[in-house]
């Protein structure tokens, strides 16, 4: 017989003031384990790999300050900061009463792990794994996400924003139809005008 797998929870954490939210998978028992996002997603983008490691491991998976429900900067020019991201994953863990902690980072997540576990976690991160990032960014990857970040797509319909996501994020591989569809559902916010756009700070 096999064992269910565990279902999200959706958590939120004061770190540095702000609200943090953090979906949860798994027995906060396990050895924790943390799933970092990339610069414009959220924390749901870890649903498949956070469900099948969550067997294992309690795993959280934090929005960024500014994506997803998690709250917007007072100040920009120094919350969206990697030593404020990295702060706020040090309150998050300490909410949580984790010392010692494996971390798997996308992108920006990388960098936020990389951060940490080279300063303020140095030998708390046992395990540290890092995606779509590196010495050195391709041109193309970088244009790409200059293209929208400062300028988020805006549409009629969670359908017009969901071709987009699957045209723009194609480098995350052949999807099912479902992934596609929650990424659209975990991605959408209404804009002041009612119309759709994705789920960050521009």
């Amino acid at each position: 017989m096999t064992t269910p797998r565990s279902t999200p929870r959706s958590t939120y954490v004061e770190a540095e003031g702000f609200e943090v939210h953090v979906t949860e998978w798994g027995d906060p028992r396990s050895p924790a384990l943390v799933m970092w996002h990339g610069l414009a997603r959220t924390g749901r983008d870890f649903d498949e790999a956070a469900e099948a490691l969550s067997d294992t491991y309690f795993v959280l998976c934090p929005d960024t300050l500014g994506r997803g429900l998690s709250s917007w900067a007072r100040d920009y020019r120094t919350d969206y900061s990697y030593a404020n991201f990295g702060r706020v994953a040090e309150g998050i863990l300490a909410r949580h009463g984790i010392d010692r902690l494996r971390w798997v980072g996308t992108s920006m997540g990388g960098l936020i792990g990389v951060t940490l576990a080279a300063g303020p976690l140095k030998g708390r991160i046992t395990h540290l794994v890092i995606n779509d990032i590196g010495p050195d960014i391709p041109a193309a990857g970088a244009e790409r996400i200059a293209s929208y970040v400062g300028t988020p797509p805006v549409y009629d319909t969670v359908a017009e924003l969901e071709a987009w996501l699957r045209t723009n994020y194609a480098p995350f591989g052949d999807n099912t139809d479902a992934f596609w569809r929650r990424m659209a559902d975990t991605s959408a916010r209404r804009a002041d005008d009612g119309r759709i756009t994705v789920h960050y700070d521009p």
